[in-house]
């Protein structure tokens, strides 16, 4: 499935909602946090409207772990460090890794584990550098200013997180990506959904939600960007239904996500786009989509979304529930005051089911015609198109 719609407009908050559904059916989750705004999932809510949506806040602390990438004294909030596998790396998954495409580079580093290969039966990523360094090509600095950057970001480890801590019968993990760069996210996530796919055809976990944020940064159209994780993302879109493994594209910028992947999806909910670029994508790219779909889904109020599915005839439009979590998404006040709730119900009470209101008669409206006197219309002058292109001197 996926989620689109311009920042601002309950994008995350809607993802929110779905997440606290599938955790109370019950669900695997596996998510991917750019931003650590999920993290919130853990602490009820404060406030809302709870009355009328006929729900309680709600915490999930018990139901999730949250694992950061970095040192946990830059991200404390997180329960567990993650980790990649950094033993016997083959030079295919150092090319993924460093996003090499040069055959030269590629020829480094094959020849690098080649040589460590015929003297070790297990090596790491230090190995790999010293013996990278010692090698006569000029390609050689490219390939080792990017084998330190994956070194110093300690990403690898002899002891990795393994997928099956990760995705656990009715719990839900949490990857907060805050603090690491945009090209290592790619990088880790284009190898935990490796081996996530992997583990699930295997069967070594149970069926899942992989819930990706962001989407269009591990997933980019052609033209825009090419990460390492746009191939594994287009295999889960194609083929993980069949697997169990089911994945949520969240998105702010639909024209900018790999269509293959969006196509993919086979339920969409859409909440406000205004961006035309954006609006063309979600139209060639999603299958029920008329024009005056689309314009309605400029005119979405915030918390107001159009789901369109091939279980339902036509689009829908539905109001998001409040949140029983804590919403993490929070525009940040630069003023220090908070600012008013605006939100509206969407299906209001009409104001002349209140027996006070009395409707006033319209005042009559008074036409004024004038006439205008007719005139024949100016009869064309004829004469040959060469004659009224060029004049009607001699060539």
């Amino acid at each position: 499935m996926s989620i689109l719609a311009r920042t601002g407009s309950g994008k995350s908050y809607t993802a929110g909602v779905i997440m606290e559904e599938l955790l109370d059916q019950g669900i695997p989750l596996l998510i991917i946090d750019p931003h650590g705004e999920y993290t919130s999932l853990r602490e009820p809510a404060l406030d809302g409207d709870f009355e009328r949506f006929n729900v309680s806040p709600l915490g999930y602390a018990d139901l999730l772990t949250v694992y950061t990438p970095v040192d946990r004294v830059l991200n404390p909030g997180a329960d567990n460090v993650f980790r990649l596998g950094g033993i016997n790396l083959k030079a295919g998954d150092l090319s993924k890794i460093l996003g090499i495409q040069s055959g030269t580079q590629m020829g480094v580093v094959y020849e690098a584990i080649q040589k460590i290969r015929a003297e070790k039966n297990s090596y790491t990523i230090d190995d790999i550098i010293f013996e990278v360094g010692n090698s006569s090509s000029n390609a050689k600095w490219s390939v080792l200013s990017a084998l330190e950057s994956v070194r110093d970001a300690e990403i690898f480890s002899e002891h990795p997180t393994k997928v099956q801590d990760l995705v656990q019968p009715g719990r839900g993990s949490i990857i907060d990506m805050k603090g690491v760069v945009p090209d290592m996210q790619a990088m880790i996530v284009a190898r935990l959904c490796e081996e996530l796919f992997e583990a699930r055809k295997m069967g070594l976990v149970p069926p899942m939600m992989l819930v990706l944020e962001e989407a269009h940064n591990y997933c980019p159209e052609k033209g825009f960007a090419k990460t390492v994780s746009t191939d594994i993302l287009r295999t889960i879109a194609s083929e993980g239904r069949k697997f169990g493994l089911g994945m949520m594209v969240i998105s702010q910028r639909p024209a900018r996500i790999d269509k293959n992947v969006l196509s993919q999806c086979n339920t969409q909910i859409i909440l406000k786009v205004t961006n035309p670029n954006d609006l063309q994508a979600i139209r060639k790219g999603l299958e029920g989509i008329s024009v005056e779909a689309e314009a309605e889904i400029k005119r979405l109020p915030p918390g107001v979304a159009m789901v369109v599915s091939g279980d339902i005839e036509r689009p829908i439009i539905v109001e998001i529930r409040v949140r029983k979590s804590r919403h993490g998404g929070e525009s940040v006040s630069v003023t220090g005051r908070e600012a008013p709730d605006v939100r509206k119900p969407l299906f209001a009470p009409d104001i002349r089911e209140d027996p006070e209101w009395i409707e006033e008669p319209e005042a009559p409206r008074v036409f004024e015609v004038e006439q205008k006197e007719q005139k024949a219309p100016e009869k064309k002058k004829s004469g040959s198109l060469f004659a009224k292109v060029f004049g009607s001197g001699k060539v």
